[in-house]
């Protein structure tokens, strides 16, 4: 670097010498003639500083750097711009943990693309959060459900499964037209179809009378998604509780859609699910352990369940009034019941003397013509016994379990009123 210092110095010892003879000129001439000599000497100095700079060593390292970081840009980073670059991705990590944080969520941005021929015969469709994209073409892997069997179910004396699925079928059919709706249960690892409703015709069949749902249609099911036919005319949805599934809903469209909202037909399969499991694959959770009956507990999850069903029902509430042996009424009331309606009802500890059951109208009809012979079947293993049941029928009206509950407590009370042994069902008072 002292080289190129010498020239500027050299410049400035001989400006200030013709500065000074300056000064001594008296001519204007004189003065013409040194200001041409300043101004030449001061290109000539500048060409000098921009011919020499160049060749300095400073600059051709910063050249060669230049060169290399246009052909590559990933070498030769400055310090400052890698500290920069670290200080953005901090902030832009900072900033999605403060979104995380605040559970914000952007939303995705779907870009429209031609989605390739499908080979297989079914699409799932993912249980929706909000309502679904029919069909979902690449569905989330989930973690597959434990297959449960559910053997009992398909006893010739099970009754109790068939009302309920008959119920909820009919539920079903008011929420879309189908030419068919059927239920299937696993009977030794294989979908048998337990009901089927075509039209108003129900059928139920036998274990293994029929097993149509594909091993495809399985893969969907065990990773709780229902799959759509490719033209939209049936689909098949898992029954699955607590990640166990046991059984699955065909319907048969009567006029498929492409844009089908199945968000209703979901929940309705979802509630129908845990309700159907709790009530015939019970366990002692949901038992009362002295008598085998079902827990005030699972009474009331299933009348928040039935009230939602919207179907016609009867509420029945029976108390023990006199009996020299309450816990054997209770083991006993079972039975006695079962031989006046012909099947063994949903019975509901309630209380130390109070039975709660959800009956059909046929099946509240027996029991109200019938209390004679309900009584002497009660005698034969307990001679003293007095009970009273009130009744209550739902209706659009009651749109709260609570209600519902009422109008049996209301009728119960009217029944004990009237003495021993009596059936009272709940009437709506005339509007005045």
């Amino acid at each position: 670097m002292m080289k190129y210092f010498f020239p500027l110095f050299f410049f400035l010892i001989l400006s200030t010498l013709d500065a000074e003879t300056a000064k001594r000129a008296t001519s204007q001439t004189d003065v013409y003639m040194w200001g041409s000599i300043f101004l030449a000497l001061s290109l000539g100095s500048l060409l000098l500083i921009v011919n020499l700079f160049p060749k300095g060593e400073a600059y051709k390292a910063y050249e060669i750097r230049m060169q290399n970081m246009r052909k590559n840009p990933q070498v030769a980073k400055s310090p400052e711009k890698e500290n920069v670059l670290q200080s953005n991705t901090e902030a832009s990590s900072n900033l999605q943990t403060e979104v995380e944080k605040t559970g914000i969520h952007t939303k995705p941005v779907t870009v429209p693309a031609t989605a390739p021929v499908l080979q297989s015969t079914h699409t799932s469709v993912k249980v929706p959060e909000t309502k679904p994209s029919i069909p979902a073409i690449n569905p989330v892997p989930q973690q597959e459900c434990v297959v449960i069997n559910y053997n009992n179910v398909f006893d010739p004396t099970a009754t109790s499964g068939e009302t309920s699925c008959k119920d909820f079928i009919n539920k079903l059919s008011n929420l879309i037209k189908c030419k068919s709706i059927s239920i299937y249960f696993v009977h030794n690892q294989n979908f048998s179809c337990f009901i089927e409703k075509k039209g108003e015709i129900f059928t139920k069949l036998e274990a293994g009378k029929k097993i149509d749902l594909s091993d495809e249609i399985l893969k969907f099911l065990k990773n709780k998604l229902g799959a759509f036919s490719s033209n939209h005319a049936d689909a098949v949805l898992p029954l699955v509780n607590n990640n166990q599934l046991f059984g699955a809903v065909k319907l048969e469209f009567a006029d498929p859609l492409a844009n089908l909202d199945i968000n209703p037909i979901w929940s309705e399969v979802k509630a129908f699910a845990k309700y159907f499991d709790q009530t015939i694959h019970y366990n002692l959770s949901v038992q009362d352990s002295e008598t085998s009956l079902f827990t005030l507990e699972h009474f009331n999850n299933i009348l928040n369940y039935r009230v939602s069903l919207d179907i016609p029902q009867n509420l029945s509430l029976l108390k023990i009034l006199n009996s020299t042996d309450k816990v054997k009424t209770f083991k006993d009331i079972s039975g006695c019941i079962k031989e006046v309606i012909g099947k063994k009802p949903e019975i509901y500890k309630l209380s130390e003397d109070m039975l709660g059951m959800f009956l059909t109208l046929e099946d509240r009809d027996k029991i109200s013509k019938s209390m004679g012979i309900l009584i002497n079947l009660l005698k034969k293993n307990i001679v003293n016994i007095e009970i009273a049941i009130g009744s209550s029928d739902y209706n659009a009206n009651i749109k709260f379990a609570n209600k519902w509950h009422e109008r049996a407590t209301s009728a119960l009370n009217a029944s004990i009123q009237a003495g021993k042994n009596n059936f009272k069902l709940f009437v709506e008072p005339p509007k005045s």
